[in-house]
């Protein structure tokens, strides 16, 4: 329907004055300030995960570089027996405590190493684990076994 004007815009009976009303204005407001308390919440998430990710990932690394150090000592001969070990990393401003264990599994030239990493993010603990097996067979007889 058109007015008397020409348009088809509805008209407002109140005195001719047009705009939004009081309650409209704070029902969009509240509406935008749920939506971005959301918006925020999942952009705290996200952050907190690639935090914690990113710990490990920096964690992991180490104890690869870990394992490997002592598996080449084993592999050389260095020690007859690599001793039980800990201590404490200090990696991105976090106390990381390291255990690693090394134990003869079934035969004598095979080595079991188990290496464990914990640190606290928040009130979470958080625990990595590395477990491998080493054979530590003398140049020798790994050329006689070849044959």
């Amino acid at each position: 329907m058109t007015s008397a004007t020409g348009s088809s815009r509805p008209t407002r009976s109140s005195g001719g004055r047009e705009g939004f009303t009081f309650f409209e204005v704070i029902v969009t407001v509240a509406v935008l300030a749920t939506g971005l308390v959301f918006v925020y919440q999942s952009l705290l998430a996200c952050l907190d995960a690639h935090v914690s990710y990113s710990n490990r990932l920096a964690v992991s690394s180490w104890m690869d570089e870990k394992v490997w150090e002592t598996q080449r000592r084993l592999l050389r001969g260095d020690e007859e027996m690599a001793p039980d070990a800990e201590g404490e990393l200090d990696l991105r401003n976090r106390k990381v405590s390291w255990q690693m264990s090394v134990s003869i599994a079934r035969e004598p030239d095979l080595y079991r190493l188990n290496l464990n990493c914990s640190w606290k993010e928040g009130s979470r603990a958080v625990r990595l684990s590395r477990e491998t097996y080493v054979l530590c067979v003398p140049e020798e007889e790994k050329e006689a076994r070849l044959r």
